[in-house]
């Protein structure tokens, strides 16, 4: 039978069940009686409440999401370490390297200077030769030194080529006279995010660009600037030589068969260089006025 709740009140010897009661305080009255007479009754109080198991739902996805928070902290954490551990690694051993070569080239370098100053009496062949052999290690030496320098996690690969282009510029012009108008205006500091292979083509540029003009411009300015522009680097370049015919440069073939007048494959890899560099590279000339040579490399 149902009670005034529309509760189902189920009948048995030693208890009753109701459902679908509303939360609340309930008052139940038992009574002990026979079919003859009345004996007694009890009062029951009963208090109903809500289900509240739902509440655990979000605190068991809250402990997931700290479990998986744990497990991605850790992974980073483990990746984070193997990177540290191969740049340290790296750094090791370019010092190691520069250390080991650069006192072994220092050796030589002094028992050379030694075996000069004894045979100071010998005749000149001898002691130009001995001059010479030392100019080469010198020449080793500062390779080997750039070389350390680019690879090395540590230093401005950037900085390590333009500084290896000056000096290349230097040592050419000096050999003809060449004034060189130079202006690097990167911070010595700033990294430029430019990967190294895409800075090792834009050496070769710059030092096809010096031999160019070294060989073939009969030139007495050679200018090079470099400035920071719209997240890129910006070089400026320029000569007041003798100029060419580009388009027809260009066009020439590139079987020279023997002849050293004959195409201009150095002029070519110029535009090929700077397109596998993802360069901007414009090339301005003229008959009689120089070069002008305007390159944009963009940060990636």
């Amino acid at each position: 039978m149902q009670d005034q709740h529309g509760s189902v009140l189920e009948e048995s010897a030693n208890f009753a069940i109701y459902t679908n009661l509303p939360p609340g305080i309930y008052t139940l009255f038992i009574s002990h009686c026979t079919e003859q007479a009345f004996i007694s009754t009890s009062r029951l109080d009963l208090i109903v409440t809500k289900d509240n198991t739902w509440i655990y739902l979000p605190a068991f996805i809250l402990y997931l999401l700290l479990l998986s928070s744990a497990a991605v902290y850790v992974i980073t954490v483990n990746r984070m370490r193997s990177r540290y551990k191969i740049h340290t690694m790296r750094s090791e051993w370019t010092k190691r390297l520069h250390t080991d070569l650069g006192g072994d080239l220092l050796g030589v370098s002094g028992r050379i200077t030694m075996a000069q100053q004894e045979l100071r009496r010998l005749i000149f062949s001898t002691q130009n030769n001995l001059a010479k052999a030392q100019i080469i290690l010198h020449g080793i030496e500062r390779k080997l030194r750039f070389i350390f320098d680019l690879i090395d996690p540590n230093k401005n690969s950037l900085q390590t080529v333009l500084n290896d282009v000056h000096w290349h510029a230097q040592e050419c012009f000096a050999l003809k006279g060449i004034q060189l108008d130079y202006q690097n205006d990167l911070p010595e500091n700033d990294l430029v995010k430019i990967d190294l292979a895409r800075i090792e083509k834009l050496g070769l540029i710059l030092k096809e660009l010096i031999n160019n003009c070294y060989k073939h411009a009969n030139a007495s300015l050679f200018v090079m600037h470099i400035q920071r522009i719209r997240k890129g680097i910006r070089i400026h370049i320029q000569d007041n030589g003798q100029g060419f015919d580009l388009a027809a440069k260009l066009n020439e073939p590139d079987q020279t068969n023997g002849q050293s007048n004959g195409g201009r494959i150095g002029l070519k890899s110029l535009f090929s260089l700077a397109k596998d560099g993802l360069m901007d590279f414009e090339m301005h000339t003229t008959v009689g006025n120089g070069v002008v040579v305007t390159m944009f490399l963009p940060e990636m």
